[in-house]
């Protein structure tokens, strides 16, 4: 009877979870499928391929550190910017002594057919690559931990949610690319997709990094401890806002790409993906929540057989070892892989688990399209379980148009802003614009300083040989637009959202000028500087590495009609050459607009800058980006604002820095007392306790930056 009433559980809800799935559309007008037709196989091996760049990213070393903040850049250039990170305080217990049985396989399988023994490589000796070898020198040492999540707030159900995982932290002296690097890029792609602005659920989806996976689940284990408790819990009373909200499943992604079979006689494994390989999605059969993960387990196998394209799935009841498993007797708790975990990696089918050859050259493209197989699989059922829709239907917010806009002679502003310039593009309040832009410099420049004829952007070429005269200048910065936002008017703000941003070509150049220019070699021609965009550094000198964080030096609209054709060197209250490093993806600009349409310009790309922008030039590229423009007609700004997932943000710009500091913090009281609701003399004694006040900017004349910085934490 026990057993009849426990397959009773699990059909009842097998049934309420699945019903929902099965009642779609056709599928020509399927939401779900186009979800998952974003998922792009090239994208996810590019991540997979940009997390190889920290080695292993064992825990407790500075580059897995490293790791978890390219992780956040990333998520937050997906438009996941509510990034937050868990900390912890990790000290190794001592080992204990396993009391399992040969006969029975970690999660309680029986391992059958051929074994071969495996085990974690400690021997650097065996890395043959000595650049990997050193890169995973540093040792682990004990004690503060951290990892990053971000969340995708539900619409109608905010207090319940779903957990997405993958752990990214690995050993064995490799590059850790499956295990697991294959299962965090997983959970970032499918953050990618669900991050769009076109994209609503209904409940709410996290996406988190463990950390301390190889340590036996410690970030995972931290996570429950810190946080089971939270559940469900509005905080602050009455504010819609649940820091955490009800677990309604668990979902880990533990090693995506490696199916090539049993071993064979004498110990080897297939180099090649079996053509039966498929996706195994398991649960804990003695766990406190067997049924509901057993029936969270099914949907996903549904949704696999609906919308995966090369791979199918199957369940097994033995999950084990995987950061899913400290949650499995508190909520439905399932986990994704290539092998089953007990009975068949165990068992010897990844030869390169924790080894020195589990690096990215290793796996091929079928490999690679198992872990999209699976992206697909989690993607489809978790759109399905949390409601997920396009904003298109009749009584919504229509789906934000996306225009595409290139550089070319008849789409660019050479050198200005200005309120008589003829609009490139016409678009509404919300759409999203899919635009190229040009570095500052021109194919004799960029020749002279080294870079091939081959090298250089027929756009630019074209630009620079057809907008001469008085089409040009007086500046010298070559801005796409200007765009014509509908709606937006004199009074008005307009918004700016950073979407994305994308290097369009593998290079930037440095010149040497600006603030001391007597520390200049005028015999030196400008610095051509190789980016790499899987490893998101550049090489500066041999030995000096500075990390990437592209973002647009300008971005403006035109100013008053009565200040006549600007130049686009200095910023000004039209925002323009601001040269403000914060503006990266997933930041958001407000602009005063003072003339109808806003006129909007963007360009100067940068791959990374300091603040001052002392010798005139950060490391200067040709990015193409999305950026959603949006009219704010309740906002009445005097200065431009910005503000980022840590930090709102301040600005103002005169030809005297005291002047210019003043506005600036000005401007911050008066945005803590207009929005916040402090008094002026709160706001000050804030931004003096709290806020950071930085020289944004200290080489376009006549006009010097000033932005001050507070911290978003602070407000409870």
């Amino acid at each position: 009877m026990r057993r009849t009433g426990h397959l009773i559980k699990i059909c009842v809800f097998v049934a309420a979870l699945i019903t929902p799935a099965l009642a779609q559309t056709a599928v020509s007008n399927d939401p779900i499928k186009t979800l998952v037709d974003r998922l792009d196989l090239e994208k996810y091996k590019a991540t997979i391929k940009g997390l190889t760049q920290f080695g292993d990213r064992r825990e407790g070393t500075e580059r897995n550190r490293r790791a978890i903040d390219w992780i956040e850049a990333q998520l937050r250039s997906y438009g996941c910017t509510n990034t937050e990170r868990l900390k912890y305080d990790y000290r190794p217990a001592p080992a204990a002594p396993r009391a399992q049985s040969p006969a029975t396989a970690a999660g309680g399988g029986r391992p059958r057919g051929i074994r071969i023994p495996t085990g974690v490589n400690r021997d650097p000796l065996k890395q043959p690559d000595l650049k990997l070898r050193e890169l995973n020198r540093e040792p682990s040492t004990p004690g503060p931990r951290e990892e990053v999540y971000c969340t995708k707030i539900g619409r109608t159900h905010p207090e319940e949610m779903y957990i997405l995982g993958g752990h990214m932290d690995g050993h064995g002296w490799g590059e850790a690319a499956n295990d697991d690097g294959s299962g965090t890029s997983l959970v970032m792609e499918v953050a990618r997709v669900f991050s769009s602005p076109d994209v609503q659920t209904d409940r709410s989806v996290r996406f988190i990094l463990w950390n301390n996976e190889e340590t036996g689940l410690s970030g995972a284990r931290a996570y429950v401890d810190q946080r089971k408790n939270l559940q469900g819990k509005e905080d602050p009373p009455g504010s819609g806002k649940y820091p955490e909200p009800k677990w309604l499943g668990i979902i880990q992604h533990d090693m995506m790409l490696f199916d090539h079979g049993m071993p064979r006689d004498g110990g080897t494994v297939s180099k090649e993906q079996r053509p039966e390989a498929d996706v195994n999605i398991e649960f804990q059969v003695n766990s406190a929540m067997a049924a509901q993960s057993q029936a969270l387990a099914w949907v996903f196998e549904q949704a696999n057989e609906k919308y995966a394209t090369d791979y199918p799935a199957s369940v097994g009841s033995h999950m084990a070892n995987t950061d899913s498993g400290p949650f499995q007797d508190l909520a439905a708790a399932i986990s994704l892989r290539e092998n089953e975990r007990g009975t068949q990696i165990g068992n010897g089918w990844d030869p390169q688990w924790h080894q020195p050859s589990d690096i990215y050259t290793t796996y091929n493209d079928k490999d690679f399209r198992l872990g999209l197989n699976a992206a697909q699989t989690t993607l489809a059922a978790v759109a399905q379980l949390t409601g997920a829709k396009l904003i298109t239907a009749a009584g919504q917010t229509p789906a934000p148009k996306t225009h595409r806009l290139e550089a070319t002679p008849e789409t660019v502003a050479y050198g200005y802003y200005w309120s008589e310039a003829k609009p490139v593009l016409r678009i509404g309040s919300g759409d999203i614009i899919d635009v190229d832009t040009l570095l500052t410099n021109t194919p004799a420049g960029l020749e002279r300083a080294g870079v091939a004829p081959g090298k250089i952007q027929d756009s630019l070429k074209a630009i620079v040989e057809q907008v001469t005269g008085d089409k040009r200048g007086p500046g010298g910065h070559i801005l796409t637009g200007p765009v014509y936002v509908e709606g937006a008017e004199p009074g008005d703000a307009l918004e700016v959202k950073v979407l994305s941003i994308d290097f369009a070509i593998d290079y930037g150049y440095n010149g040497c000028s600006g603030f001391v220019p007597d520390n200049c070699d005028r015999s030196v021609a400008a610095k051509i500087i190789p980016l790499d965009k899987n490893r998101m550094t550049a090489e500066f000198l041999p030995g000096i590495v500075i990390p990437l964080l592209p973002f647009f030096g300008s971005m403006g609209v035109a100013p008053a009609p009565e200040l006549g054709r600007m130049s686009s060197n200095p910023p000004g209250r039209n925002a323009g050459n601001l040269d403000n490093k914060e503006l990266a993806t997933g930041s958001t600009l407000y602009i005063p607009v003072f003339v109808p349409g806003a006129l909007f310009e963007i360009g100067d790309g940068h791959a990374a800058q300091g603040d001052g922008e002392v010798d005139q030039t950060a490391l200067e590229t040709s990015l193409r980006a999305r950026v959603q423009l949006t009219v704010r007609k309740n906002m009445k700004l005097a200065w431009p604002r910005a503000e980022t997932a840590s930090d709102f943000i301040s600005m103002a710009s005169d030809p005297d820095l005291n002047t210019a500091t003043k506005l600036a913090i000005q401007e911050m009281v008066d945005f803590l007392a207009s929005v916040k609701g402090l008094t002026k003399h709160q706001a000050y004694q804030l931004v003096s306790v709290a806020g950071n006040v930085a020289i944004t900017q200290l080489v376009d004349k006549p006009n010097l930056g000033v932005h001050v910085k507070l911290p978003k934490s602070i407000f409870k």
